[in-house]
């Protein structure tokens, strides 16, 4: 619809529907990796995926810029139009239901069909979904410090795709086509980050359950949210302070090293924790984790412009960081506290 479209409301309503329907992957990917790997395994898996989830808005804007100055901008949307069916078409044909009892709800189907008996049903089809269901175990459980902290740095990473071009093309006067060429070095941190979480998980983390001989307590996940919870920050003020045009650009674009390693660590760590902490019920936590990390996504770039405007690339980035500073206690007081913390709910993981 994007694509074709040739007014606003056609691209915004094209759009609005990209996102109501596209953002169903990265919501069920939670339960799909409960179902399918143990506490070591998901800690990978999750991180391959989170990878991507990186990757891939980072890479956009590169190749987007490329595309767009030589052939048309419509031809970014038509290339992921092509990516999303093959994808479809992969998962339509080799994927299949790992939710347990959203299987066994079709086999009750058959059966009934078969036999023709409509008293056989299952426990997830006697319970069925009412409002108050939706608000009190989809809507309030996952609503955590983590996740707002997550979100924000996702709305700090498409911040970026703004204020990139800001500093590179309208500051330093580069060509369009390489003022997003600096979030390569965000790639090469979330690679070294995704380096990190696997071994962390498999030499460290793997070896402490293989010792205690017990199942993972959520926040043996935290020590590298934490870590990163000072990367990140410290990335920004670099990315700050060598803003000015008179700096060469090597020394800011290489600050996106530390920033994209400090963001990844806290963004795959905050994933699998709340995974961990709700493990019955992943997908909703996971959910409503997408929705807000959509919601700041989709409004940092509102703001940014104006922002780097009002204060200078310097202070804003400085801004950005300092929040980034205050947001350094939150994985801590989760590591410290999160066994008590979540013993004040009846939906989370206890503490064995």
């Amino acid at each position: 619809m994007v694509s074709l479209g040739q007014n606003l409301v056609t691209i915004f309503l094209g759009r609005f529907l990209s996102g109501l329907f596209g953002n169903a992957p990265i919501s069920i990917v939670g339960g799909a990796a409960t179902d399918n790997w143990n506490a070591i395994d998901r800690g990978i898996s999750l991180g391959v995926v989170i990878g991507a989830v990186f990757s891939g808005p980072m890479m956009g804007p590169i190749i987007g810029g490329f595309v767009a100055e030589n052939l048309d901008w419509r031809w970014n949307l038509w290339l992921m139009i092509i990516a999303g069916f093959a994808m479809a078409l992969i998962c339509a044909l080799f994927l299949e239901e790992s939710y347990i009892p959203r299987a066994l709800v079709k086999k009750a189907k058959r059966i009934r069909k078969e036999t023709g008996n409509d008293k056989l049903r299952t426990e997830l089809e006697e319970a069925g979904i009412d409002l108050n269901r939706i608000v009190s175990v989809y809507l309030v459980r996952p609503w955590m410090f983590v996740t707002i902290y997550q979100s924000f740095i996702y709305g700090i990473v498409y911040l970026f795709f703004t204020s990139i071009p800001i500093e590179f093309k309208q500051i330093r006067q580069w060509d369009p086509q390489l003022a997003q060429l600096p979030l390569c070095a965000m790639l090469i941190g979330v690679s070294i980050g995704s380096a990190i979480n696997v071994v962390y998980t498999k030499r460290i983390l793997a070896r402490q359950l293989k010792q205690t001989g017990s199942s993972l307590i959520p926040e043996q996940r935290l020590p590298l949210m934490i870590v990163g919870g000072f990367l990140f920050p410290a990335g920004l003020f670099w990315f700050a302070w060598t803003s000015d045009p008179n700096v060469p650009w090597p020394a800011m674009v290489v600050a996106g090293i530390p920033t994209g390693v400090g963001m990844f660590l806290i963004w795959i760590q905050c994933f699998t924790y709340l995974i961990d902490v709700y493990l019955p019920i992943a997908n909703s936590a996971i959910a409503i984790n997408s929705l807000s990390r959509s919601l700041f996504g989709a409004g940092f770039p509102l703001f940014t412009p104006a922002m780097y405007d009002r204060l200078g690339y310097a202070w804003a980035t400085s801004l950005l960081a300092f929040l980034g500073v205050a947001m350094i206690p939150v994985p801590i007081v989760f590591y410290l506290y999160g066994q008590r913390i979540r013993s004040w709910s009846k939906f989370a993981v206890k503490a064995e």
